[in-house]
């Protein structure tokens, strides 16, 4: 049976979750065009080209950028897939790119002298970071080309097919990266084509951060968190909060029941449950000798119950609000949340080029969107994620001991 062309009626009737004959799909789908093109449609609603083909006796698939009616759509989609019948023709794999003439260089190799220059100025952490992305992002579709053959469009085809993962900030990333492998190029002939790009891609979203304290403010908030005697399981419950480097609503809503070896400090694991989590993914959190001393004292109080943290009446848990309202009354209102020490967490640990940054998100439970994280492992670098915990909570107990010193010297200066 003949493949029946796509139209833009049907196309724009495509909805992701939902294929054309209304059945329903729990990931991508594909609606042929024919000639192996094809619209792969997301579950995150956006709508992909791509060309299925042969090469070297080995079935392949070309990406031909995100569908966008205006500026990629199937006439477009169409011309590139003739193209790449022609390319194979030629005996040359589409994915490859055009030839590579004259002895000019491909785009892969002048951003690996781009990369091998510049890496000598960055941290090993964001060198690594930006040959990544390079590698998962552009040099599948543009890297074996000659640079001098790679044009405007073929970039926002790069761009486009980033955007359409859904991570915007990478696509813009990828667009400086781009713009320097061109402008580090020694041939004159090579030009820089991503100024004509500008407006052409979306906006990232503007992310709204929560007050956090600085490295050199954290010791002088513990050392007034200890003195406060008002109400403890308050204390303890930030203590919990900033040691586990956990979100608010995780802590408060906390059962004795999801932690496990508490005896034995090597091992010793709270398992958050999925339905507990923002991401609804289990979320395992090693715990630190500190954490451990933090619930033996806890235990003592509510030990007897559900919840780590039951509210005021025995019923349910504590209130959001309890720990915020602690620190307001502190003196912190306008200088930390107890979210925000989950972003001190992470400045200190990215700043200190200890570990890698899989490690320090997977402590925050953050898990990338994209289908490379779809296979998401809530055990993932497990020892390494209990290695930073540990050296987490020895930060934080220096830092308490420095400004207690710095406290005992002032106070005998005074006197």
């Amino acid at each position: 049976m003949a493949t029946k062309p796509l139209t833009q009626s049907r196309i724009d009737a495509l909805k992701p979750g939902v294929n054309e004959r209304g059945e329903v799909v729990p990931g991508d789908y594909k609606v042929a065009d024919g000639g192996g093109l094809h619209l792969l449609v997301k579950p995150n609603g956006s709508k992909l080209w791509r060309l299925a083909y042969r090469f070297g006796g080995k079935q392949k698939t070309l990406a031909l950028g995100v569908y966008d009616r205006d500026t990629n759509g199937v006439i477009e989609a169409r011309a590139k897939r003739e193209a790449a019948k022609l390319t194979l023709k030629a005996g040359l794999d589409p994915a490859g790119g055009g030839m590579v003439t004259d002895g000019q260089a491909t785009f892969e190799q002048v951003a690996r002298a781009w990369h091998e220059h510049n890496a000598a100025e960055w941290s090993e952490k964001y060198a690594s970071i930006v040959w990544s992305r390079l590698e998962d992002y552009v040099f599948p579709m543009i890297g074996r080309r000659a640079i001098g053959a790679v044009k405007r469009s073929d970039v926002l085809a790069v761009l486009r097919e980033i955007e359409g993962r859904g991570i915007i900030d990478t696509a813009h990333r990828c667009k400086q990266y781009i713009s320097g492998i061109f402008r580090f190029s020694d041939d004159d002939s090579v030009t820089d084509p991503t100024p004509m790009l500008k407006g052409r891609l979306k906006t990232p979203p503007r992310v709204q951060h929560h007050k956090s304290l600085k490295a050199a403010e954290i010791g002088a908030f513990l050392v007034k968190l200890d003195a406060d005697t008002s109400e403890p399981q308050t204390r303890l419950a930030i203590l919990l909060t900033i040691l586990t480097a956990a979100r608010t609503a995780e802590v408060i809503g906390a059962k004795w029941e999801e932690f496990e070896d508490l005896k034995y400090p090597k091992r010793a694991l709270w398992r958050v449950p999925a339905s507990r989590m923002k991401a609804r993914r289990e979320h395992l959190v090693p715990l630190s000798p500190q954490a451990l001393a933090v619930l033996a004292d806890l235990r003592k109080i509510t030990g007897r119950g559900d919840y780590l943290f039951p509210g005021r009446s025995g019923h349910g848990t504590m209130s959001n609000n309890t720990m915020i309202f602690r620190l307001y009354a502190l003196g912190y209102r306008d200088k930390s949340t107890v979210h925000g020490f989950r972003g001190s967490f992470s400045t200190i640990a990215n700043e200190s080029g200890l570990w890698a940054p899989d490690v320090i998100e997977l402590c925050l439970a953050h898990v990338e969107g994209n289908s490379a994280r779809a296979a998401y492992n809530s055990a993932e670098h497990l020892p390494k994620r209990r290695e930073l915990l540990a050296w987490w909570a020895q930060q934080i107990d220096a830092k308490r001991q420095k400004a207690r010193q710095e406290q005992r010297i002032r106070h005998f200066l005074e006197n």
